[in-house]
């Protein structure tokens, strides 16, 4: 019990501490966090596909993309639409993709389904650089409004204030990422954590392993899709570069860096991936090659990833400091 609340309090303290982040952040680091919060998401999503469902998916940025375009063009082209909405729509939009595209992937498995998802994201991908009457293209979109948060008795809250948008992102991914760790916490998390194990087995089970797949595809997609539609609304602007190939690599190096299995295992990649990227990019400009080396370290001598670094460091940490209470409660 003492572990459990040791535990605790340390989650309590570092979600605090994510909260208070425009209070000793600058500008730059604080909008590099808000990347972090997002890209959290996003990861956190690919990994209930892969690290929990078993499943390598080369085609996670579509629904990110999706969730990017349909957030941007909403708020180009309805008047008067709010932020909450621009923002569920971009998520809804994303899951309906996702729930189309699951009718196909939920047939294969393996290599095929890698490559499927690859080609999914290509077409998508293709529509939103062929499409310059509604994409625009390789131009991209920009110029489309940045609504103010309306809260009753209090008013509308400014969203072009960086601190502001930087709550407004915590809040909506700290209530996102706690439904994905309710999610597999229920018995269709167990049943897609069973799908991993042994799909066969399930099926002996009497799991419905097309309909658990079906819903899994749908939630990620989802989670996928409010994570592009909180990159479209900070960056306001969005391009093919949210929707590409890129992208998809940069999700699964995220996830795989932080971790694949565990829950926080991604958002430490993302946090990762954002500042050590940054600080990189800001040294040389073959900032990406090093990224990849460390990325093949990992995957070579420690797929564990960084997460279960700080899980061995945290663990003896916790004897010691259990150690440390024992001999002071016996003298």
């Amino acid at each position: 019990m003492t572990t459990r609340r040791l535990n605790i309090a340390v989650l309590v303290v570092i979600g605090l501490a994510v909260l208070a982040c425009p209070w000793y952040l600058g500008t730059v680091s604080l909008r590099l966090m808000t990347e972090v919060l997002y890209y959290a998401l996003f990861a956190v999503s690919l990994n209930l596909i892969t690290g929990f469902g078993g499943l390598l998916s080369f085609g996670h940025a579509a629904y990110f993309g999706v969730g990017a375009y349909v957030t941007a063009l909403s708020l180009l082209h309805i008047k008067g639409l709010g932020l909450i909405p621009a923002l569920l729509m971009g998520g809804l939009a994303a899951a309906v993709i996702g729930a189309f595209f699951s009718i196909f992937l939920i047939r294969v498995s393996g290599t095929y389904y890698a490559m499927l998802t690859l080609a999914f994201n290509q077409l998508l991908y293709a529509v939103a650089l062929k499409w310059r009457d509604v994409t625009g293209g390789d131009d991209g979109l920009g110029g489309f409004p940045k609504p103010p948060l309306h809260i009753p008795l209090i008013g509308g809250i400014d969203m072009t204030n960086t601190a502001n948008f930087y709550w407004f992102t915590a809040v909506v991914i700290g209530v996102m990422l706690f439904l994905a760790w309710h999610l597999i916490r229920t018995p269709l998390g167990v049943s897609i954590v069973l799908l991993r194990e042994n799909e066969e087995r399930a099926r002996f089970l009497g799991h419905r392993t097309a309909t658990t797949r079906f819903y899994l595809f749908t939630i990620a997609a989802f989670l996928a899709g409010i994570a592009g539609s909180m990159f479209a609304l900070f960056q306001e602007f969005v391009s093919t570069g949210s929707i590409d190939i890129f992208k998809a690599v940069d999700v699964i190096l995220m996830m795989v860096i932080g971790g694949v299995g565990h829950f926080f295992g991604p958002m430490l990649g993302a946090l990762f991936m954002v500042f050590v990227g940054d600080w990189l990019s800001r040294l040389t400009d073959m900032w990406e090659f090093y990224i990849g080396a460390f990325f093949i370290a990992m995957v070579l001598y420690f797929r564990g990833g960084l997460i279960s670094l700080m899980l061995y460091a945290w663990f003896w940490l916790q004897r010691l400091l259990s150690g440390l209470l024992g001999r002071r409660a016996a003298s």
